[in-house]
């Protein structure tokens, strides 16, 4: 377990830090930041796919019917929760968003003893405990938007459930996600160029420059962004407990 706390650690880093890169583009629609990242992550990790010989195990995921379903329903879990946090910080409901993080770990928990079955000690449970009435508390200020935190830690608890119980590590398993993420991302970007707004991509220096300023780059977002390092960490906690 202490080996899969470095991987933690630098998941919820990035995650405090990208508020302020999504503030800075809140005049982009939500949808539309959802399905560029979604577009732009797949032709990124199939970069890194190859370079790091990773073909094999992406083709064995593509093969395997198990494994295939669990990713397509990852997929379908991580596209929401993205939705939502981008929604939510563009939105001005940054901390809903943040609570939904303080609920994460106690779903995770309720989740491993009840699915996988783990154990935890009388003193493990009192300081869940204390958690538990700690987020309690904050919860009960944010009712009106506790939808939304309930929406981000339900769903990446589903996430993270499904990618334990799938023997694929984190950059394969991205990359067939986002395979599965490609049409209803290409179609979100198609639409939004379609309306009378139009696609945010051109349209001014400073929102393509974000775009392409190193918190957004697809290439920066597949090797350390909080998707691939929350599956990395999930596989490393999984391999600690087995």
């Amino acid at each position: 377990m202490p080996a899969a706390c470095p991987y933690a650690l630098g998941t919820y880093v990035f995650w405090g830090l990208f508020p302020l890169y999504f503030a800075a583009l809140r005049h982009v629609p939500a949808f539309e930041m959802v399905g560029w990242r979604i577009v732009f992550t797949l032709p990124f990790c199939a970069v890194l796919v190859l370079w790091r010989r990773n073909v094999g195990a992406v083709l064995a995921a593509l093969r395997n019917p198990r494994t295939l379903g669990i990713l397509a329903a990852s997929s379908l879990f991580i596209g929401a929760n993205w939705t939502i946090y981008v929604w939510a910080v563009q939105s001005g409901h940054v901390l809903a968003a943040s609570l939904g993080y303080y609920i994460n770990p106690l779903l995770n928990v309720l989740a491993g003893t009840l699915f996988l079955k783990e154990r935890l000690s009388r003193l493990q449970w009192g300081a869940v405990a204390l958690a538990a009435l700690g987020v309690a508390i904050l919860a009960f200020n944010a009712l009106t938007m506790l939808w939304v935190s309930l929406g981000l830690s339900l769903s990446f608890c589903c996430y993270g459930l499904l990618r334990k119980r799938v023997a694929v590590e984190a950059l394969p398993g991205l990359a067939v996600e986002s395979l599965f993420l490609l049409i209803p991302g290409i179609a979100i970007v198609t639409n939004q160029a379609l309306s009378p707004a139009g696609s945010s991509l051109g349209q001014s220096l400073t929102t393509d420059a974000c775009w392409r300023s190193p918190g957004c780059s697809p290439a920066c977002r597949c090797c350390s962004s909080p998707l691939p390092r929350g599956a990395w960490t999930i596989r490393r906690w999984a391999s600690s407990s087995s």
